[in-house]
């Protein structure tokens, strides 16, 4: 029988442990250590190894692997991102624009919105167009346009409550940046023991809306 990975899943290894995440179904959960070798086998579109049929058996009635092997696979995968190498909040910061910041205010309260009524596969996906191939490398304008969209956002911090929105924040910054042409990535990340995700946005390995120091501390499992 041949499985393929259902659409809408992605997988990371973190701290020796697969962890999915499940967009369909809003939800993130821990593969059982005996069936993680060939899930990832699977994953990598390597060759499969003799029980590997019986252990994605047991996967097929969670949903995660199907037998349709047709089925399209979503997203990009986390290991084409590039390593988080530099943070923009250590550049010199520009003079505060009130349009900026009031354009800022509006995406970060679409996308709150946005994650309240929309299933979030929909959001997600939304994201995933343009493709970065489409917008322009980094370039001495485009930073300039991130610093002054990155001004902009921490102009609006005072409205929003910062605690648990690192997604709609950095849902409304990707947007705000594709929107303006430049180059601009949402990077869902997890952490175990305990166990915590944490959104962010990167342009290369420069981080945009968040600290270097932090977002290393997470295992990237979704790119858009």
């Amino acid at each position: 029988m041949d499985f393929t990975i259902r659409e809408n899943i992605y997988c990371c290894s973190c701290t020796g442990r697969i962890i999915l995440l499940d967009t369909q179904a809003d939800r993130y959960f821990m593969l059982p250590e005996e069936v993680g070798s060939a899930f990832l086998r699977l994953w990598n579109c390597e060759p499969a190894e003799e029980r590997d049929q019986l252990d994605l058996g047991r996967l097929r009635s969670t949903g995660v692997v199907v037998t349709d092997c047709t089925a399209p696979r979503g997203g990009r995968r986390p290991s084409t991102i590039v390593p988080a190498s530099s943070e923009l909040i250590s550049l010199e910061p520009m003079r505060r624009h009130r349009v900026d910041a009031a354009r800022a205010a509006v995406y970060q309260l679409k996308a709150w919105l946005g994650i309240r009524t929309r299933p979030m596969v929909e959001v997600l996906a939304d994201l995933l167009g343009p493709t970065p191939s489409q917008l322009p490398d980094r370039s001495e304008a485009a930073d300039a346009r991130l610093t002054r969209i990155a001004t902009a956002f921490r102009a609006t911090a005072g409205i929003f409550r910062q605690r648990d929105q690192c997604l709609p924040r950095s849902i409304a910054f990707t947007r705000m940046c594709k929107a303006s042409g430049v180059r601009a990535t949402l990077v869902i990340g997890v952490t175990l023991d305990p166990f915590s995700a944490h959104a962010w946005v990167q342009s290369s390995g420069l981080v945009l809306n968040d600290t270097l120091e932090r977002v290393r501390c997470f295992t990237p499992i979704f790119a858009a």
